[in-house]
């Protein structure tokens, strides 16, 4: 829904902004978006996070995307679950969850002492609605249970 291909910023004419957008898509679909469960790398998620970088640099922070880097929330990550190891089960929740990556990671590094990624539980809540679509996505995308998601699009602070 924010999406203006009217913009202007797209191009000067209807077949510059055409070329445009068909550039992106073709750009777009040879792009394998899939974690890679090897290497655990996570397209989507390190682009949205390079990006959110880069304009909290430019902003200075004064436009309210702020990101955990991943080094950080791949630490947090590992603490919490190697204090969570002896659970059979968990309930994990990110009050602001942007693009869901501290909730994967998480789930990945818990999964090693459950033995079974389907019995983590994850809640989500994010106020920007592309963010909060993008959390879901990113789940889903790394095969977690649609029962195993509660995402809902909200204010932390006005309504938790």
């Amino acid at each position: 829904s924010d999406i203006d291909l009217a913009s202007p910023k797209l191009g000067k004419t209807t077949d510059d902004k055409n070329t445009l957008i068909s550039n992106v898509l073709i750009a777009l679909n040879g792009i394998d978006f899939g974690a890679d469960e090897a290497t655990q790398i996570d397209i989507l998620g390190d682009a949205y996070e390079y990006m959110i970088s880069q304009f909290a640099a430019g902003a200075g922070k004064k436009a309210g995307e702020f990101y955990t880097p991943h080094e950080v929330s791949v630490l947090m990550a590992e603490i919490i679950a190697w204090n969570l190891r002896g659970k059979e089960e968990i309930s994990i929740y990110d009050p602001t969850s942007g693009s869901g990556s501290l909730l994967i990671n998480i789930g990945q590094a818990i999964t090693k002492y459950l033995g079974n990624k389907n019995k983590v539980k994850y809640y989500a809540q994010e106020l920007i609605p592309e963010t909060y679509t993008l959390t879901r996505m990113n789940l889903v995308m790394r095969g977690i249970l649609p029962s195993n998601i509660v995402a809902r699009q909200g204010d932390t602070l006005d309504k938790d």
